[in-house]
């Protein structure tokens, strides 16, 4: 069964404004990156979209250094207003799955959190110590009608630098709700 989600791309600072004031109202923001997939602490490494959700079933995308980026040069001041106005307030909660690779990411651009973090991982590691921890097998066991989407997207055969933004939008926003 294809899930019921839906996402947007989107294409401009009037949009990421409008997705910001979304999280302060909600006071909700649940994030998710993709990247290149080097490691966080290389000089190769950059973030190519985050995926932002504050409601189910709907997840905005946020292109950073993704080859089809409308802000491929400009991603690093788009990625620091989202964290100024989002990231760094108290009032909104920021949930993820693993938060140490969103935070390890907000970091090494100079980014710190403020205010209440939620990390699903953690909180599933609490009610059951048994495995397995991420994300596509516990939405495969508890969300069953939802699993097996990571396989399922434009550009999934692809590497993570090479995934085109359509596909990789989708799974993101995916990766949102579903957290």
């Amino acid at each position: 069964m294809e899930p019921k989600t839906s996402f947007k791309i989107i294409t401009t600072k009037d949009e990421l404004y409008q997705v910001i004031q979304h999280c302060r109202t909600t006071g909700y923001a649940s994030i998710d990156f993709e990247t290149n997939a080097a490691p966080v602490a290389s000089d190769l490494f950059f973030p190519t979209i985050l995926g932002v959700s504050f409601q189910p079933g709907f997840s905005y995308i946020i292109p950073l250094a993704h080859f089809d980026s409308p802000f491929k040069n400009s991603w690093k001041s788009i990625l620091g207003i989202f964290s100024r106005l989002v990231y760094s307030n108290p009032n909104i909660v920021k949930i993820a799955w693993n938060f140490s690779f969103e935070y390890k990411i907000f970091y090494k651009y100079g980014h710190i959190p403020r205010g209440y973090l939620f990390d699903g991982m953690l909180a599933r590691y609490i009610l059951d110590e048994v495995g397995p921890f991420g994300l596509k097998p516990n939405v495969a066991r508890y969300i069953p009608e939802w699993g097996g989407y990571e396989d399922n997207y434009e550009g999934s055969n692809k590497d993570w630098a090479e995934k085109p933004l359509e596909g990789l939008s989708k799974y993101c926003g995916l990766d949102c709700d579903n957290t």
